[in-house]
């Protein structure tokens, strides 16, 4: 399994455990469990940066799950009451939608690469000549001399 599989997972059943944690909990134990689940998440997040095969997409999501995992840490000690609830809940949907989106490009990829198929890249084109640079068969390519003919003589 690929680490990009594995984080993304964890991430995402980590967050569904705190969008029902945070409905569910009294919001002190709900502030404490998504303390612990946030420091988790950044761990883990920086351990995988050491896999030199995560890509840039990737690593721009392992941001996007920091930035979610620092505010979660600061929300869960600065705030209380119905404000902590609803900031633990909305940001364990950030969460589980980053991580959703992670296991969506990787799926993506692994089918692309299993068919064969290039890398998807849909705002980079490549150019393609219309008519065929290379000469026919059996003719000198433009600017070279037939053999046995001198360059820049012309055949009569």
């Amino acid at each position: 399994m690929s680490t990009k599989f594995i984080t993304n997972l964890a991430t995402a059943l980590f967050g569904g455990f705190i969008v029902v944690a945070s409905l569910t909990f009294t919001h002190t134990t709900a502030a404490w469990v998504a303390f612990a689940f946030a420091i988790a998440i950044a761990a883990l997040t920086l351990g995988v940066q050491l896999d030199g095969a995560r890509g840039w997409e990737q690593r721009v999501m392992d941001g996007a799950i920091m930035l979610i995992s620092a505010a979660m840490i600061v929300v869960s000690l600065v705030f209380a009451g119905l404000t902590l609830q609803w900031l633990v809940f909305a940001l364990a949907l950030g969460w589980i939608a980053t991580s959703v989106s992670g296991l969506a490009l990787h799926e993506v990829g692994a089918w692309r690469s299993e068919h064969g198929l290039a890398e998807l890249r849909p705002f980079v084109r490549a150019h393609r000549p219309l008519r065929s640079t290379q000469p026919a068969t059996g003719q000198p390519a433009t600017g070279q001399a037939a053999p046995g003919q001198a360059v820049g003589s012309r055949v009569a």
